[in-house]
């Protein structure tokens, strides 16, 4: 299974690193398991988004109304 993920940003955010967290729940809001040797394991993945200060440059008005995207995929194990 492959979960798709889309962020976005405002030019303000994208100077400092924005963490996230994703949790894959179930319908009832339940926290999905996948099997392990200590029992079963939340799916959940997290990282961080943001440009490197060296990276940013001069951005037009433009830009700055549409702000700093980018997604990316999660390959997970499929549910039980």
């Amino acid at each position: 299974m492959t979960i798709a993920v889309f962020l976005r940003l405002s030019w303000d955010e994208a100077g400092s690193p924005r963490e996230f967290n994703l949790y894959l729940v179930d319908e009832d809001g339940e926290s999905v398991t996948t099997p392990s040797p200590e029992g079963g394991r939340p799916i959940q993945f997290g990282g961080s988004v943001g440009l490197d200060k060296a990276a940013q440059v001069e951005v037009d008005e433009i830009l700055q109304k549409t702000g700093l995207q980018t997604s990316f995929t999660v390959s997970v194990p499929p549910p039980p």
